[in-house]
């Protein structure tokens, strides 16, 4: 159903009732942000961290997470934020990288983690 059939059929009749409705949604995804407003007041750059964007792998592939992404950015631009940043990890097999760049966001920084086996032998 698209917006105007459900206007039509549903909440744009004169007997539809807010009050009394009840929408059962499943969580397809998520989009969780952060402000450190202290950091934004020493700063003077109002900006937003996008700490964690996630769709469960069984709705991937439908444009969810650019759609959040990009609802996200309204959300943000409304409430006055300058800047918006996020880590993406670039061996990530599921595209993160190049969705993040195709939706305007450049890379400023890169860095490489090291990972050491600790044993007794050490």
């Amino acid at each position: 159903m698209d917006e105007h059939f459900w206007r039509q059929f549903f909440t744009g009749v004169p007997q539809f009732r807010s009050d009394m409705t009840y929408l059962a949604v499943a969580i397809a995804g998520f989009c969780i942000n952060w402000e450190n407003e202290t950091k934004n007041e020493q700063t003077g750059i109002h900006q937003v961290w996008i700490e964690a964007v996630n769709v469960i792998p069984s709705w991937r592939g439908q444009g969810i997470v650019s759609a959040l992404l990009v609802h996200t950015m309204l959300r943000f631009l409304a409430a006055g934020m300058e800047r918006a940043a996020l880590v993406v990890d670039t061996q990530n097999p599921t595209g993160a990288l190049s969705l993040n760049e195709n939706l305007g966001f450049m890379a400023v920084k890169r860095t490489i983690n090291f990972t050491k086996v600790v044993n007794s032998e050490d």
